[in-house]
């Protein structure tokens, strides 16, 4: 294995030492299962074979596993840190899972490029176990770490002087975009899977370059199928074309915006109407997690019903936000129904899962 040297929390090990170590961090019953999710990946990165395997977080379906060849992995390491200006020696910190491909990645890119990989327990708010002298070059956090952090002034402070932060797993609440938007760090959202191992897309979220619009990046190839959806050609990522059931609008052959997934497209009455879309349009009337979803309808065959993350409201409040909902969306676009439920089933990522009932 060419990439065989780690450096984490200032200590670096290479080769067999690296392996022993990994092979030893792993039998030690004090060590904390995040951190041993890290080394158990560190000891498959070591060993022979040309390929690991991967889990999926389940956002879109049921959680699977995957095997991929390494190679790629280190190719999609070489693609970002060649975008973000990667330089060895470089201060990345690694706040998400091992288990997953975003935290696995962050171990990849650490090996590649010679990060000095700082490691936490990965949590809502985990800049709030560093310290505030601190400074980070790169970090992948999901939306809902990056709202955490900006609530209190410990971890505020320690984000807004990371130098490059990427966000994904999960949508961007605009009410989060607007709080990106007013920091002075940069700041990005990525569009990937682990299928194609990260991200192949890269968001601007602030400064005048900001336009709500996804940049594909070196290598890989973008298409849209009959659907309306996102084709992904990247074999130094994935060998064969990859078709997903992401709903994009292209504004020139590398640059598109996201819609929503065909998968959760509602047809109503014949009205195909796109969730994601009309919960763009409501952003500013809610603060609590909300989601359009459709419904059986025997008349219409679906029909489309919003359901809020709280606890019922009254009868006032709820006519009051019927009347809010007419002012911004259109005839068909309006909920026939609004359920409430206390809290809503979420990814591992904080993904929140569409799915009606208790």
């Amino acid at each position: 294995m060419q990439y065989n040297q780690l450096t984490l929390n200032g200590e670096t090990s290479k080769g067999i030492a690296l392996k022993q170590k990994a092979i030893a961090k792993i039998a030690d019953p004090t060590i904390p299962t995040w951190e041993k999710n890290i080394w158990l990946f560190v000891e498959a990165w070591l060993n022979d074979s040309s390929e690991i395997v991967l889990k999926t977080s389940g956002s879109t379906g049921i959680a699977k596993t995957i095997v991929v060849n390494k190679q790629n992995m280190v190719n999609s390491a070489l693609m970002t840190g060649t975008y973000f200006g990667f330089e060895a020696n470089q201060v990345a910190l690694l706040c998400l899972s091992a288990e997953y491909i975003a935290g696995k990645m962050m171990i990849v890119r650490a090996l590649v490029w010679g990060l000095n990989l700082w490691t936490v327990e990965p949590s809502k708010n985990p800049l709030q176990a560093l310290s505030t002298t601190i400074n980070i070059d790169f970090v992948a956090m999901v939306p809902l770490q990056v709202a955490e952090s900006l609530k209190d002034t410990h971890s505020q402070a320690i984000f807004q002087r990371i130098k490059t932060t990427i966000i994904g797993g999960a949508p961007i609440p605009k009410t989060l975009q607007i709080q990106i938007q007013a920091g002075a760090n940069k700041c990005y959202a990525t569009f990937g899977m682990t299928e194609t191992l990260s991200h192949v897309a890269i968001q601007v979220l602030n400064g005048p370059c900001a336009d709500g619009y996804y940049y594909g990046l070196k290598n890989v190839k973008l298409l849209m199928d009959k659907r309306g959806c996102l084709v992904i050609d990247a074999p130094h990522l994935h060998e064969e074309k990859l078709i997903t059931n992401d709903l994009v609008v292209f504004k020139n052959p590398d640059v598109f915006r996201f819609l929503g997934r065909y998968d959760n497209l509602v047809n109503s009455g014949g009205v195909k109407l796109i969730p994601e879309v009309l919960e763009a349009k409501i952003a500013g009337l809610l603060s609590e997690a909300y989601f359009f979803i459709g419904e059986k309808d025997k008349a219409l065959g679906e029909r489309l019903v919003l359901v809020i993350e709280s606890e019922t409201w009254n009868a006032e409040k709820q006519a009051q936000f019927q009347e809010a909902l007419k002012a911004v969306l259109g005839k068909y676009e309006c909920p026939k129904a609004i359920y409430f439920k206390p809290i809503f089933e979420r990814t591992p990522t904080g993904k929140v899962r569409r799915v009606l009932g208790s």
